[in-house]
Protein backbone atom coordinates (compact mmCIF):
# COMPACT_ATOMS: atom_id res chain seq x y z
CA UNK A 1 0.00 0.00 0.00
CA UNK A 2 1.91 3.31 -1.00
CA UNK A 3 1.82 6.09 1.80
CA UNK A 4 0.59 9.97 1.48
CA UNK A 5 4.18 11.92 2.07
CA UNK A 6 2.90 15.56 2.81
CA UNK A 7 5.51 18.21 2.19
CA UNK A 8 4.33 21.18 4.47
CA UNK A 9 6.66 23.99 2.57
CA UNK A 10 6.06 27.88 1.50
CA UNK A 11 7.72 27.13 -1.87
CA UNK A 12 9.11 30.57 -2.81
CA UNK A 13 11.80 30.35 -5.68
CA UNK A 14 14.03 33.62 -6.52
CA UNK A 15 16.23 33.33 -9.49
CA UNK A 16 16.17 30.91 -12.32
CA UNK A 17 18.64 28.19 -12.51
CA UNK A 18 20.64 29.60 -15.66
CA UNK A 19 22.63 26.23 -16.16
CA UNK A 20 19.58 24.61 -17.00
CA UNK A 21 18.73 24.32 -20.80
CA UNK A 22 15.19 26.26 -20.41
CA UNK A 23 13.15 25.72 -23.81
CA UNK A 24 11.06 28.27 -25.58
CA UNK A 25 7.72 26.98 -24.33
CA UNK A 26 9.04 26.08 -20.47
CA UNK A 27 7.14 30.00 -19.67
CA UNK A 28 7.19 30.50 -15.63
CA UNK A 29 4.43 33.04 -15.83
CA UNK A 30 1.47 31.72 -14.51
CA UNK A 31 0.76 31.63 -11.01
CA UNK A 32 0.09 28.67 -9.22
CA UNK A 33 -2.92 28.90 -8.25
CA UNK A 34 -4.29 29.64 -11.95
CA UNK A 35 -2.91 26.30 -12.87
CA UNK A 36 -5.63 24.15 -11.17
CA UNK A 37 -5.77 21.03 -12.93
CA UNK A 38 -2.50 21.50 -15.16
CA UNK A 39 0.61 19.43 -15.00
CA UNK A 40 3.32 22.06 -14.18
CA UNK A 41 7.03 22.72 -14.05
CA UNK A 42 8.70 24.82 -11.08
CA UNK A 43 10.65 27.54 -11.67
CA UNK A 44 14.61 25.60 -10.47
CA UNK A 45 16.53 26.93 -7.75
CA UNK A 46 19.93 27.64 -8.24
CA UNK A 47 21.35 24.53 -6.87
CA UNK A 48 18.67 22.49 -8.72
CA UNK A 49 20.50 20.19 -11.75
CA UNK A 50 17.03 18.54 -13.21
CA UNK A 51 13.29 20.27 -13.39
CA UNK A 52 10.72 19.21 -11.25
CA UNK A 53 7.32 18.66 -12.28
CA UNK A 54 3.66 18.31 -10.78
CA UNK A 55 -0.05 18.56 -10.58
CA UNK A 56 -1.71 21.18 -9.45
CA UNK A 57 -5.08 20.54 -7.95
CA UNK A 58 -7.45 22.10 -5.45
CA UNK A 59 -8.76 19.55 -2.12
CA UNK A 60 -11.78 21.04 -0.51
CA UNK A 61 -9.91 19.94 2.97
CA UNK A 62 -6.62 21.78 2.37
CA UNK A 63 -6.71 24.04 -0.62
CA UNK A 64 -4.66 24.28 -3.31
CA UNK A 65 -1.90 21.26 -3.59
CA UNK A 66 0.75 20.44 -5.62
CA UNK A 67 1.23 16.19 -6.17
CA UNK A 68 4.86 16.20 -6.51
CA UNK A 69 5.53 14.62 -10.29
CA UNK A 70 8.87 12.95 -11.84
CA UNK A 71 12.30 15.14 -12.06
CA UNK A 72 13.07 15.75 -15.95
CA UNK A 73 16.11 16.65 -17.82
CA UNK A 74 16.22 18.51 -21.22
CA UNK A 75 18.26 16.79 -24.38
CA UNK A 76 17.78 18.10 -27.86
CA UNK A 77 14.65 19.88 -26.83
CA UNK A 78 13.28 16.44 -25.85
CA UNK A 79 11.98 16.07 -22.08
CA UNK A 80 13.59 12.96 -20.42
CA UNK A 81 11.85 11.58 -17.10
CA UNK A 82 14.23 10.96 -14.32
CA UNK A 83 11.77 8.59 -12.22
CA UNK A 84 11.87 9.58 -8.00
CA UNK A 85 12.46 6.81 -6.16
CA UNK A 86 10.47 8.74 -3.01
CA UNK A 87 7.41 8.72 -5.66
CA UNK A 88 7.48 4.69 -5.71
CA UNK A 89 6.89 4.14 -2.58
CA UNK A 90 4.05 7.18 -1.72
CA UNK A 91 1.86 9.70 -3.10
CA UNK A 92 4.35 13.16 -2.70
CA UNK A 93 2.23 16.40 -2.00
CA UNK A 94 2.68 20.30 -0.94
CA UNK A 95 0.46 22.03 0.19
CA UNK A 96 0.58 25.26 -1.62
CA UNK A 97 1.53 28.14 0.49
CA UNK A 98 2.37 31.42 -2.32
CA UNK A 99 -0.03 31.64 -4.46
CA UNK A 100 1.83 33.58 -6.42
CA UNK A 101 4.71 31.83 -7.66
CA UNK A 102 5.41 31.70 -10.81
CA UNK A 103 5.37 27.87 -12.83
CA UNK A 104 5.12 27.11 -16.37
CA UNK A 105 2.25 25.08 -17.75
CA UNK A 106 3.13 21.83 -19.93
CA UNK A 107 1.85 21.63 -23.24
CA UNK A 108 -0.38 18.85 -24.02
CA UNK A 109 2.78 18.13 -26.47
CA UNK A 110 5.35 17.55 -23.50
CA UNK A 111 2.85 15.88 -21.32
CA UNK A 112 2.31 13.36 -24.16
CA UNK A 113 6.11 13.59 -24.68
CA UNK A 114 6.38 12.63 -20.96
CA UNK A 115 4.05 9.91 -21.02
CA UNK A 116 1.83 11.91 -18.78
CA UNK A 117 -2.18 11.29 -18.13
CA UNK A 118 -3.55 14.81 -19.00
CA UNK A 119 -6.02 14.17 -16.31
CA UNK A 120 -4.63 11.98 -13.28
CA UNK A 121 -7.39 9.04 -12.29
CA UNK A 122 -6.59 9.69 -8.31
CA UNK A 123 -7.65 13.29 -9.50
CA UNK A 124 -11.44 11.81 -8.71
CA UNK A 125 -10.98 11.33 -5.84
CA UNK A 126 -11.01 15.27 -5.08
CA UNK A 127 -14.31 16.00 -7.28
CA UNK A 128 -17.48 17.32 -5.63
CA UNK A 129 -21.33 17.55 -6.74
CA UNK A 130 -20.82 21.56 -5.61
CA UNK A 131 -22.21 24.21 -8.42
CA UNK A 132 -19.68 26.38 -10.40
CA UNK A 133 -20.39 29.04 -8.02
CA UNK A 134 -20.07 26.71 -5.53
CA UNK A 135 -16.53 25.84 -6.56
CA UNK A 136 -15.41 29.57 -6.66
CA UNK A 137 -16.49 30.18 -3.47
CA UNK A 138 -14.64 27.70 -2.14
CA UNK A 139 -11.19 28.82 -3.85
CA UNK A 140 -11.83 32.36 -2.64
CA UNK A 141 -12.33 31.37 0.67
CA UNK A 142 -9.42 29.83 1.47
CA UNK A 143 -7.33 32.18 -0.95
CA UNK A 144 -9.02 35.01 1.94
CA UNK A 145 -7.65 32.70 5.15
CA UNK A 146 -4.86 32.21 3.52
CA UNK A 147 -3.50 35.99 3.63
CA UNK A 148 -3.88 36.31 -0.56
CA UNK A 149 -7.44 38.98 0.09
CA UNK A 150 -7.04 40.65 -2.90
CA UNK A 151 -7.24 37.84 -4.79
CA UNK A 152 -10.13 36.35 -3.03
CA UNK A 153 -12.12 39.68 -3.66
CA UNK A 154 -11.63 38.51 -7.19
CA UNK A 155 -13.39 35.97 -7.50
CA UNK A 156 -15.92 37.12 -5.00
CA UNK A 157 -16.86 40.03 -6.79
CA UNK A 158 -17.95 37.87 -10.23
CA UNK A 159 -20.13 35.97 -7.51
CA UNK A 160 -21.37 38.97 -6.53
CA UNK A 161 -22.23 40.29 -9.90
CA UNK A 162 -24.06 37.01 -10.43
CA UNK A 163 -26.34 37.69 -7.79
CA UNK A 164 -24.51 34.92 -5.57
CA UNK A 165 -25.27 36.69 -2.54
CA UNK A 166 -25.14 34.24 0.52
CA UNK A 167 -24.39 34.72 4.18
CA UNK A 168 -21.31 33.63 3.78
CA UNK A 169 -20.34 35.86 0.56
CA UNK A 170 -21.06 38.61 2.73
CA UNK A 171 -18.70 37.67 5.56
CA UNK A 172 -15.59 36.82 3.14
CA UNK A 173 -15.98 40.12 1.17
CA UNK A 174 -15.59 42.20 4.80
CA UNK A 175 -13.41 39.84 5.86
CA UNK A 176 -11.34 40.68 2.50
CA UNK A 177 -12.18 44.32 2.69
CA UNK A 178 -11.07 44.24 6.10
CA UNK A 179 -7.70 42.67 5.80
CA UNK A 180 -7.04 45.30 2.69
CA UNK A 181 -7.74 47.96 5.36
CA UNK A 182 -10.43 49.26 3.38
CA UNK A 183 -12.34 49.68 6.22
CA UNK A 184 -15.16 51.95 4.55
CA UNK A 185 -15.60 49.38 1.70
CA UNK A 186 -15.90 46.37 4.23
CA UNK A 187 -18.73 48.52 6.50
CA UNK A 188 -20.46 49.15 2.90
CA UNK A 189 -20.82 45.51 2.28
CA UNK A 190 -21.92 45.39 6.04
CA UNK A 191 -24.81 47.20 5.83
CA UNK A 192 -26.00 45.59 2.75
CA UNK A 193 -25.77 42.07 4.35
CA UNK A 194 -27.91 43.64 7.14
CA UNK A 195 -30.55 44.97 4.94
CA UNK A 196 -30.78 40.92 3.41
CA UNK A 197 -30.62 40.00 6.88
CA UNK A 198 -27.26 38.29 7.21
CA UNK A 199 -26.40 38.91 10.57
CA UNK A 200 -24.32 35.83 11.92
CA UNK A 201 -21.70 36.39 14.28
CA UNK A 202 -18.92 36.37 11.64
CA UNK A 203 -20.68 39.42 10.09
CA UNK A 204 -21.21 41.12 12.71
CA UNK A 205 -17.46 40.82 14.51
CA UNK A 206 -15.81 41.74 11.17
CA UNK A 207 -18.70 44.93 11.05
CA UNK A 208 -17.27 46.01 14.29
CA UNK A 209 -13.76 45.26 13.11
CA UNK A 210 -14.53 47.61 10.05
CA UNK A 211 -16.04 50.72 12.62
CA UNK A 212 -13.74 50.41 15.53
CA UNK A 213 -10.51 51.17 12.83
CA UNK A 214 -12.81 53.97 11.13
CA UNK A 215 -12.74 55.36 14.66
CA UNK A 216 -16.34 55.98 14.52
CA UNK A 217 -17.32 55.47 18.20
CA UNK A 218 -20.79 56.53 18.20
CA UNK A 219 -21.49 54.23 15.12
CA UNK A 220 -19.62 51.45 16.95
CA UNK A 221 -21.71 52.19 20.28
CA UNK A 222 -25.06 51.84 18.31
CA UNK A 223 -24.49 49.21 16.21
CA UNK A 224 -23.54 47.59 19.93
CA UNK A 225 -26.99 48.59 21.66
CA UNK A 226 -28.85 47.10 18.27
CA UNK A 227 -26.67 43.85 18.27
CA UNK A 228 -25.09 42.80 21.07
CA UNK A 229 -27.52 40.53 21.88
CA UNK A 230 -27.64 38.92 18.54
CA UNK A 231 -24.03 37.43 19.24
CA UNK A 232 -24.60 33.52 19.48
CA UNK A 233 -20.90 32.50 20.23
CA UNK A 234 -19.41 34.41 23.38
CA UNK A 235 -15.66 34.30 21.60
CA UNK A 236 -16.99 36.35 18.67
CA UNK A 237 -18.76 38.40 21.38
CA UNK A 238 -15.66 38.99 23.58
CA UNK A 239 -13.47 39.72 20.49
CA UNK A 240 -15.37 42.64 19.39
CA UNK A 241 -15.95 43.90 22.60
CA UNK A 242 -12.28 43.69 23.13
CA UNK A 243 -11.05 45.23 20.50
CA UNK A 244 -13.22 48.16 21.02
CA UNK A 245 -12.36 48.55 24.75
CA UNK A 246 -8.62 48.42 23.17
CA UNK A 247 -9.20 50.94 20.70
CA UNK A 248 -10.74 53.32 23.27
CA UNK A 249 -7.58 52.88 25.88
CA UNK A 250 -5.58 53.60 23.62
CA UNK A 251 -6.87 56.70 22.52
CA UNK A 252 -6.65 57.94 26.14
CA UNK A 253 -10.44 57.63 26.47
CA UNK A 254 -10.77 56.31 30.08
CA UNK A 255 -14.05 56.99 31.20
CA UNK A 256 -15.81 54.98 28.05
CA UNK A 257 -13.32 52.67 28.31
CA UNK A 258 -14.00 51.81 32.10
CA UNK A 259 -17.95 52.07 30.98
CA UNK A 260 -17.09 49.74 27.94
CA UNK A 261 -15.33 47.33 31.03
CA UNK A 262 -18.40 47.17 32.73
CA UNK A 263 -20.42 46.26 29.87
CA UNK A 264 -17.81 43.59 28.76
CA UNK A 265 -18.13 42.10 32.49
CA UNK A 266 -21.71 41.49 32.45
CA UNK A 267 -21.78 40.35 28.78
CA UNK A 268 -19.02 37.46 29.24
CA UNK A 269 -19.51 34.96 31.38
CA UNK A 270 -16.14 32.72 30.46
CA UNK A 271 -13.71 35.33 29.21
CA UNK A 272 -11.00 33.41 26.39
CA UNK A 273 -7.83 32.94 27.96
CA UNK A 274 -6.70 35.24 24.94
CA UNK A 275 -8.22 37.85 25.67
CA UNK A 276 -8.06 37.97 29.28
CA UNK A 277 -4.93 38.92 29.53
CA UNK A 278 -5.86 42.41 27.42
CA UNK A 279 -8.62 42.70 29.91
CA UNK A 280 -6.90 42.24 33.11
CA UNK A 281 -3.77 44.55 31.50
CA UNK A 282 -6.16 47.52 30.99
CA UNK A 283 -8.40 47.20 34.43
CA UNK A 284 -4.83 47.21 36.36
CA UNK A 285 -3.20 50.03 34.68
CA UNK A 286 -6.89 52.03 35.25
CA UNK A 287 -6.50 51.08 38.78
CA UNK A 288 -3.15 52.05 39.53
CA UNK A 289 -3.99 55.60 37.95
CA UNK A 290 -6.42 55.71 40.57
Amino acid sequence: MKKLIFLFVLVVFTKLNAQLNVTSDLKFDTPIYLAENHWIVLPPKESDKNFLSGFVYFDNAAGYTLEIGDDFEVKNNFFSVIPNPIKQKGSMKMRIKNMMLKVAVLSDDRIKQMSLNKIPDWLQNYQTNDSQNEKAFKRASFLNGSGFSLLALEKLNKLYNADYRTSKLYFEVIFGFNALRKYDDAYKFAQEAAKNNFTDDLILKESVYALVNMKKNAEVEEFFNKNLKKFTNENFKSESLLNYILSLYSSKDIENTKKWLNVYQSEIKNVPPAHKKYIDQIQNEINNKK
